[in-house]
């Protein structure tokens, strides 16, 4: 499912496993926002019940930012927000009120370079949904690929942080590999 809000302080999980919540930084419409926002209904759709995509409103970008920042993020994550230009997406599995970097799983997904290859952001969504609808929980998929081993090539799209619970994703990389560029 999508949907738009005023603010992410009221985002609850409710029957949902996660919440994406896209997060963009200005009022400037660059092409991996314009291709963002092109597919999110889609992306909802094939979430259905297993997932909420969210964006804010345009009105409510620079709060809603505000929120993201206000949490307490590991410093090099922190760091990485405050400095981004470019939308991004963190999927959480509570409510955004609730929910502390520290103490709850989470993944980040950057499109830092995607202005180049916004066409692989819809695969990019799909892999995603299809993982979702497939698997219980999206982080104990990542977690048992990262154990086994056994599919090394996802780990390049993964940076784990040591001794926290969550890990950012390089969705170039996704793409990449979907689109088979060098």
């Amino acid at each position: 499912m999508s949907s738009r809000v005023s603010t992410f302080e009221e985002l609850k999980i409710g029957n949902f496993e996660y919440l994406f919540i896209v997060v963009e930084w200005n009022d400037y419409q660059g092409r991996v926002a314009t291709e963002i926002e092109k597919h999110t209904d889609t992306f909802g759709a094939h979430l259905g019940i297993k997932g909420l995509i969210v964006k804010a409103y345009k009105k409510a970008t620079y709060s809603t930012a505000d929120q993201v920042l206000q949490k307490n993020w590991p410093k090099d994550i922190q760091k990485k927000l405050k400095r981004s230009q470019d939308p991004i997406i963190i999927i959480i599995e509570n409510d955004f009120s609730s929910f502390d970097p520290e103490n709850n799983r989470w993944a980040l997904i950057e499109f830092v370079g995607f202005y180049k290859k916004t066409d692989g952001i819809p695969k990019l969504f799909d892999t995603l949904a299809t993982i979702t609808s497939k698997e219980e929980n999206l982080f104990d998929f990542l977690k048992k690929y990262k154990k086994k081993g056994s599919v090394k090539k996802i780990l390049k799209y993964f940076e784990f942080k040591p001794g926290i619970l969550g890990f950012s994703i390089n969705g170039n990389a996704i793409i990449e590999d979907l689109l088979d560029i060098d």
